[in-house]
């Protein structure tokens, strides 16, 4: 998972200065994904969605891992998109002439990716905040604590004695395409990659993610340990970049939204990693801090939201509904905010479901090829002409329920790209009563899909997936307006 912060200053007018840098979108693919057409040899500059120049009263040249940021001529600054090297692979080295691609290592703070960008983004606070005239936007996409965990060794040393999962296995009666084997985790030496079979350098041995087979308990301990610490290692950085934005005298205007991109598992139900359609991968952290509704400040819900809401909250929020143009999937959480136990109050005033999808390949090398089991391939960088099947799952308060239907088709030279609902691979149904989100792996560890006391429900929430979210409006939701 990858963390973005958004600091937004209380907007009453149109023009405003909008920044990013970093893990806002998925490297090496920022801008494409903000220009309305995007065209071959276009770049950042092309497309108009972030300021490019700043005229303002603190100008300062700035450099992200060694890259330019901003450049200033007077007080006319240009603002450039940086990627800087998410360190995935620092970690990798040679030992003895072997190569070595371990899960950690200890890597001194000055040079992480997120103390640069947390650097960086202080350095942009105080840009932006020398323009008096214009409020702005700024989002921050922290890395860690996305694998692998090239971070200082004090942080994952806290949790060298973190408890391991209390269900490892599988869910029972769970079908083969909901199970993923995480191919980046098994593709580490002190897993089951390179060199793992070499007693000096791994005295483990080899060992790969399997339903109902853990990985031993010291390795899934060290795993959880580095995954915790990095998460501790990044909330500092974000710490430091909101210390600031205090000591500018900004904070008590600033929105300020704090989510991850996806969730991860960490040993329960036997899996690690994100690609897949259980609760731990698609459940994510989502804070809301707005400085003026007082009332919400310490505040949680258990209503329902999804990341599609972000977008139409800060749009409403900083007063800018009439601007928005787009058909939106998402809706305002404003009504959330005002009252956080909306969905116990007025059930009919917020949304009943949220909605996810993962597809599986199963015509891929990794499918074909051992120790990867068929079930393994995520589609990672596969075409959607090339996927064979399409996970849906609805999350509601008390059930998660999944279909994997047949993609219609598969053949790169023919066919629409959709799913087939009359051809069903397998159903799920997770009973979440009682779930107030404290436990991780308390819940869907049992499918109850094919049970017939629950062939009720199945056949209801079939209907409810097939409606999907069009269907599940908020009565009285304000923002975004129905198209």
């Amino acid at each position: 998972v990858c963390v973005c912060m958004c600091v937004c200053l209380n907007i009453h007018i149109m023009c405003c200065l909008l920044g990013s840098f970093f893990k806002v979108y998925h490297p090496l693919k920022p801008w494409a994904n903000d220009c309305p057409h995007p065209q071959a040899g276009f770049g950042p500059e092309h497309c108009p969605s972030w300021t490019t120049q700043v005229k303002t009263n603190h100008p300062m040249d700035i450099k992200l891992d060694h890259q330019t940021a901003s450049t200033c001529v007077g007080n006319l600054c240009d603002l450039k998109p940086v990627i800087p090297d998410a360190q995935i692979h620092f970690c990798d080295k040679k030992i003895d002439g072997k190569h070595w691609s371990p899960t950690s290592c200890d890597n001194p703070a000055e040079n992480c990716t997120d103390k640069w960008l947390a650097d960086t983004g202080i350095a942009m606070l105080d840009l932006l905040d020398g323009d008096d005239e214009k409020p702005f936007f700024l989002a921050l996409g922290f890395h860690k604590p996305h694998p692998f965990w090239a971070i200082p060794a004090e942080f994952p040393a806290k949790y060298k004695d973190l408890h391991l999962p209390s269900n490892l296995d599988a869910p029972t009666s769970s079908p083969a395409k909901a199970y993923y084997s995480c191919k980046s985790i098994n593709e580490r030496s002190n897993i089951g990659g390179v060199n793992c079979n070499d007693t000096n350098l791994n005295p483990q041995g080899c060992h790969y993610l399997y339903p109902e087979k853990p990985l031993p308990t010291d390795l899934m301990k060290s795993i959880r340990a580095d995954y915790a610490g990095a998460i501790t290692w990044m909330d500092s950085q974000v710490g430091r970049v909101l210390d600031h934005l205090e000591a500018l005298g900004k904070l008590n205007d600033t929105i300020i939204v704090f989510f991850g991109d996806h969730g991860w598992a960490l040993g329960e139900q036997g899996m690690f990693c994100k690609q897949a359609n259980f609760e731990l991968q698609t459940r994510v952290p989502l804070m809301i801090s707005v400085p003026w509704m007082e009332h919400t400040h310490g505040k949680n819900t258990s209503a329902l939201a999804e990341l599609v809401d972000v977008y139409p909250t800060l749009a409403q929020l900083v007063g800018l509904e009439d601007k928005v143009e787009e058909a939106l999937e998402g809706y305002s959480l404003v009504p959330v905010l005002e009252d956080p136990d909306i969905n116990v109050n007025n059930v009919t005033r917020w949304k009943t479901a949220a909605f996810s999808q993962f597809p599986r390949c199963m015509n891929s090398s990794m499918a074909q090829n051992p120790p990867h089991l068929a079930n393994e391939d995520p589609c990672t960088k596969v075409s959607s002409n090339n996927f064979t099947h399409m996970g849906y799952t609805v999350r509601l308060d008390n059930w998660r329920y999944t279909e994997w239907l047949v993609w219609d088709c598969y053949d790169p030279n023919a066919c629409p790209n959709s799913p087939n609902w009359n051809a069903t691979e397998g159903v799920e149904l997770y009973d979440h009563h009682n779930d107030d989100g404290s436990c991780f792996d308390c819940f869907e560890n049992e499918n109850l899909a094919y049970d017939p006391k629950f062939a009720d429900i199945v056949k209801e929430l079939h209907q409810f997936l097939r409606r999907g979210w069009q269907a599940d409006r908020p009565s009285n939701t304000p923002f975004p307006p129905k198209r």
